[in-house]
């Protein structure tokens, strides 16, 4: 055994480890890693001449046999598409789930830890019961939206037909007006639901269909200005010709979610831009505002389910805490990412990146501000 290896066995003396040299398996010892079923070591080419023991287990979730695969590139025993991806890119801030080329059931999330100098551990856990529940949890989501949405429709009918009725007390005025609004945001929630719902259970990329971007961007800009609660500066500034490959309603659907935001958050002496581009490493659609602000620590979780940095103040704007999770799935589809910049007091911009091979090149480049 190397220095190295024995400086984790000295962290952790018990643990199943399979050891790989930089995408090559060169040793396996049992040693302890907390919830790892298996810790395989990057390292260089040198190391993969290096042999030893591991336990099956770890082995047959991976699909890896003894020792014919010992010395083997890694990325040419585990063929998942994702997984190639992964472990010959650069992120490794958040672990990979694939489903493993065994014929079991089975979920497995990936990820590359530093270990030593110049060399990784690729931890591996099976995460089945997690997928599952979560699998379990949306069913019921989307189950439950489906069901409170006739329900809520008819009392909404109702209350629509007492509002309008001359014959009511004027007493009731107040409190019909109140249940509207709050039958209003429950639609609005069962809505983003069944949206998030579909997102979640699309199976692979979004369609390829040309959507011309700018004219789109358009329809949303004027849409914004003739709102009556607004900021007094709604511009939109488009860069570029080019449209995207995609889903239109869902990219529509991503935009729209982030210009209401912008838009809700911005005081009305305040500014919001839209700004649409591209280059040679792919395009971008912005919204930039002069609103409140999100502090530092609320980044990270903008994009989870009914998340509010606010409650109080978000369920007072009538917002449902599920338009940044929807854009999040919507961007995925497109092989795209959010990225939020923001400072609290001091205005956001929430920036979509979409790869290269998802520009629709539909005419000459353009600079027109609105």
């Amino acid at each position: 055994m190397d220095e190295q290896a024995a400086d984790a066995e000295s962290l952790a003396p018990q643990t199943s480890q399979c050891r790989v040299a930089r995408g090559f398996i060169a040793q396996a010892q049992p040693q302890e890693w907390p919830g790892a079923l298996c810790a395989i070591r990057i390292a260089n080419q040198r190391d993969a001449g290096d042999r030893g023991q591991s336990r099956a287990a770890p082995a047959r979730l991976l699909g890896l046999k003894r020792p014919g695969d010992v010395g083997l590139r890694i990325d040419n025993l585990i063929r998942t598409p994702e997984f190639v991806h992964y472990l010959h890119g650069d992120d490794f801030a958040m672990p990979l789930i694939i489903r493993p080329p065994v014929p079991l059931e089975l979920y497995l999330a990936l990820q590359v830890v530093p270990y030593g100098g110049g060399q990784s551990l690729l931890l591996v856990r099976d995460v089945t019961r997690q997928m599952r529940l979560e699998a379990m949890r949306k069913d019921f989501v989307a189950n439950a939206s489906h069901e409170l949405r006739t329900p809520l429709t008819v009392i909404s009918g109702y209350l629509d037909t007492l509002a309008d009725d001359p014959s009511i007390d004027s007493s009731w005025a107040g409190p019909i007006k109140d249940m509207r609004a709050q039958a209003q945001r429950m639609n609005a929630i069962i809505a983003d639901l069944l949206v998030l719902s579909r997102l979640e259970s699309a199976e692979g990329e979004a369609v390829r269909e040309p959507i011309d971007v700018p004219r789109m961007l358009e329809r949303l800009h004027r849409d914004a200005l003739a709102g009556a609660d607004r900021p007094r500066h709604v511009l939109l500034d488009l860069q570029s010709a080019d449209g995207l490959y995609g889903a239109a309603h869902e990219l529509e659907s991503a935009f729209t979610n982030l210009l209401v935001n912008g838009l809700k958050y911005t005081s009305k002496e305040g500014t919001v831009r839209m700004r649409w581009w591209s280059d040679e490493e792919g395009a971008y659609f912005a919204v930039i505002d002069s609103g409140i602000g999100i502090s530092a620590e609320h980044i990270p979780r903008l994009t989870e389910r009914f998340y509010r940095v606010d409650a109080g103040r978000s369920r007072g704007q009538g917002g449902s805490g599920l338009g940044l999770a929807i854009v999040k799935h919507a961007l995925q589809r497109h092989g795209g990412r959010l990225e939020v910049q923001s400072a609290e007091g001091k205005g956001s911009t929430f920036t979509c990146h979409f790869p290269p091979q998802r520009i629709y090149k539909q005419g000459v480049p353009i600079a027109a501000s609105a």
